[in-house]
């Protein structure tokens, strides 16, 4: 159980990374407007917390031989093919929820980050659009 636990773990934690690669890089490019930046990055990281809740609502019905973690697995196992569904199914949501609990924090802070931002520098930062 602990095997599909970090697999589980490191599959959705590398899909996480790529999001979080993507966010950074849309944020980045508006750097030149930190309030922008910052909703942009709220939202993208408010999206990407609702996929990973209904990812994870939807894992214990998904059929396990469609999982990353299956296939990480190198597809062998001694149990029994409901108990498998059972297991990897179980772990995923259980992976997913926790990730997404990560992701609803990181866009909290986001959020009030672009509050802050927008309160601080609303008058004082010249536009240019």
């Amino acid at each position: 159980m602990e095997r599909i636990r970090s697999l589980a773990a490191l599959s959705v934690g590398r899909a996480c990374f790529f999001a979080g690669f993507a966010i950074w890089a849309s944020m980045f490019a508006l750097i030149t407007d930190p309030m922008l930046a910052f909703r942009v990055g709220a939202v993208l990281v408010s999206i990407a917390a609702c996929v990973l809740l209904i990812k994870g609502r939807n894992a214990p019905s998904r059929p396990y031989r469609e999982t990353e973690v299956w296939l990480l697995m190198d597809r062998k196992t001694d149990l029994p093919d409901d108990r498998v569904q059972r297991a990897i199914g179980g772990v995923l949501a259980e992976i997913y929820r926790r990730y997404a609990r990560y992701a609803l924090a990181i866009a909290a802070a986001f959020w009030l980050l672009a509050i802050a931002s927008e309160l601080i520098w609303s008058d004082w930062q010249p536009r240019f659009f």
